[in-house]
């Protein structure tokens, strides 16, 4: 797949450090970010679906709330707060509590300049504005 293949070279020009693998036939490209006052650590996942016309970009690993705890009602209300200000990323918690950061965007408008802004701006919004208070939550 270009856009795979296309990427791998922009993270390795920019001297990103990630992980490339093919799973049941999907691309994926996998690196890590620190937020820097708290060194809490996220993953940043990159998916080419190989049957798809879409490919998504996932932020996920960086916090995790206690179910059935007020952890969970109370990193809702931040997800939906995210959701509420940012329109190119959605922020959801997953089944087993985890929160995750997401975005589709469709092949045919791929840019790997636009790849790259979506994860650092996505990763920049969670550390200026998110992340010390879900420390708060998950602390309390």
């Amino acid at each position: 797949m270009f856009e795979y293949e296309e990427l791998k070279r922009k993270f390795d020009e920019a001297s990103f450090f990630y992980e490339a693998d093919n799973v049941d036939g999907t691309n994926l490209l996998r690196t890590f970010f620190t937020f820097e006052d708290t060194n809490v650590r996220a993953t940043v996942l990159v998916v080419f679906p190989t049957d798809e016309s879409e490919y998504k970009i996932y932020i996920a690993n960086f916090m995790k709330a206690e179910l059935g705890t007020s952890q969970v009602p109370q990193m809702l209300e931040v997800c939906n707060e995210f959701n509420a200000s940012t329109k190119f990323l959605k922020m959801y918690m997953d089944s087993e509590g985890a929160l995750i950061v997401e975005r589709d965007a469709a092949l045919d408008t791929f840019s790997t300049d636009d790849v790259i802004h979506i994860i650092l701006g996505g990763v920049g919004i969670i550390e200026d504005k998110y992340i010390k208070r879900l420390l708060k939550i998950k602390w309390s």
